[in-house]
């Protein structure tokens, strides 16, 4: 198969994931919201919010850089069955220190132990997260893998929670099939991994090991970071507000979040490429980026026009309450769909495959700062309107900071040759 016909058949793979992962959550949205209630809808979301931070932990940004070594390794068998053995070890290792910080914070915590089935029945997302080698698929450049596993997870947890959520006392077996979905993909995914490549599981060094936790240190960094800006606002509202409150954010949020997609999906399929390039042929590289910036710009900037102008129309068939704030909340946050695929294209595109970890990590790292102040400051007054401008306003910076080094560095994606 060609480069380009690969590109392409990832592309598609992974759009067609997105279609299904855009409205599975647009049918269960509404159907979660009026059977429970916003107010229970807002303390699943507020304990998915804690448990976000537990799955970037395990991430520990192999997402990124194992992808990375998986691409350009991924014609030496034994090498990629090292980087799989070392990256799964890690892993699991934290996905335990995980379990462990749970309990302790769930029961120290009254605000937390007064709930604290929920946050349990909700930890299969950080298993889930452990378990899915979505960064083998995308380094040997097999997404289908993961849109059929994807698919297969996201479905059944669908359905089940049609067939069992009834009322408002279902509210644990509703976190508990959400975050079920993952854990069985998870599951799905590592037996999946062998027909991809013979893989061989392999003890790594303590040298290895620590050199791959050493090389995912500023991402890592970066993607906790981005946590704080991605479920920190319905954390933060949490602290200061009821359920509702939560709720209501947490829907407007999951209705932006669930378009901006497209941008994941779209970094995902191209990420390898992009790796690959840098490394082999730059000034290729360079007019490949180029491309997506502008193809992909135009997409993500309907994308992101529409949701603006049909905010309260989607606001209104979620939660079935005219003029709930809801709408005015997607309109605030629509922006950040382009403003999210500026940022990945400039940062994940082109400084993780140049190896500018450390800007990347800063272009992260220094907006989630200002995001945790201005939300602490804001959303006490302004409840999910202060949280939404905060989040806007975070993102923007976000994307000034990846474009500058990348202009430093002598690379200008708006000029044509």
């Amino acid at each position: 198969m060609t480069a380009t016909r690969r590109l392409r058949e990832n592309i598609i793979s992974l759009f067609t994931l997105q279609g299904v992962n855009y409205l599975l959550p647009l049918i269960i949205l509404p159907y979660l919201v009026r059977v429970l209630g916003p107010g229970q809808f807002g303390l699943i979301a507020f304990a998915q919010a804690l448990l976000q931070y537990f799955v970037v932990l395990t991430d520990y940004g192999f997402n990124l850089t194992a992808t990375r070594d998986i691409a350009v390794h991924r014609d030496d068998a034994r090498e990629v069955s090292e980087i799989f053995s070392t990256v799964i070890i890690i892993k699991f290792g934290l996905m335990l220190m995980s379990l462990i910080a749970v309990t302790i914070l769930v029961f120290a915590v009254p605000k937390f132990r007064e709930h604290w089935p929920v946050y349990f029945v909700t930890f299969p997302l950080v298993v889930g997260q452990a378990l899915f080698p979505v960064w083998f698929f995308q380094g040997m450049e097999r997404m289908r893998y993961i849109t059929g596993l994807n698919l297969s997870g996201r479905l059944l947890a669908t359905i089940c929670v049609f067939v069992f959520v009834r009322d408002q006392s279902d509210v644990l077996l509703a976190a508990g099939l959400q975050a079920g979905g993952p854990t069985l993909t998870g599951v799905l995914g590592l037996c999946t991994v062998r027909l991809v490549a013979p893989i061989r599981l392999v003890r790594p060094s303590l040298e290895k090991t620590w050199a791959t936790l050493r090389d995912g240190w500023y991402v890592f960094v970066s993607q906790v970071s981005s946590a704080l800006g991605a479920s920190s606002g319905t954390f933060v509202l949490g602290l200061f507000h009821g359920h509702q409150v939560v709720g209501y954010y947490s829907i407007a949020q999951k209705i932006v979040m669930a378009s901006s997609q497209v941008t994941v999906q779209l970094g995902t399929a191209v990420y390898p490429r992009s790796s690959a390039l840098f490394a082999q042929a730059y000034d290729e590289a360079v007019r490949f980026i180029r491309k997506v910036l502008f193809f992909g710009g135009l997409l993500l900037l309907l994308v992101s026009s529409a949701l603006f102008l049909s905010a309260d129309l989607i606001a209104l068939y979620v939660t079935g309450e005219a003029g709930s704030p809801v709408g005015l909340l997607i309109r605030i946050m629509s922006g950040v769909i382009i403003l999210s695929f500026v940022d990945n294209v400039y940062g994940t595109q082109i400084l993780l495959p140049l190896g500018m970890n450390k800007e990347f990590m800063k272009a992260i790292l220094y907006p989630s700062i200002f995001f945790m102040a201005t939300a602490l400051l804001l959303a006490p007054a302004f409840a999910g309107v202060g949280t939404a401008v905060a989040v806007v306003a975070s993102q923007t910076m976000v994307m000034v900071l990846m474009v500058l080094p990348v202009h430093r560095r002598g690379i200008k994606l708006h000029k044509s040759t």
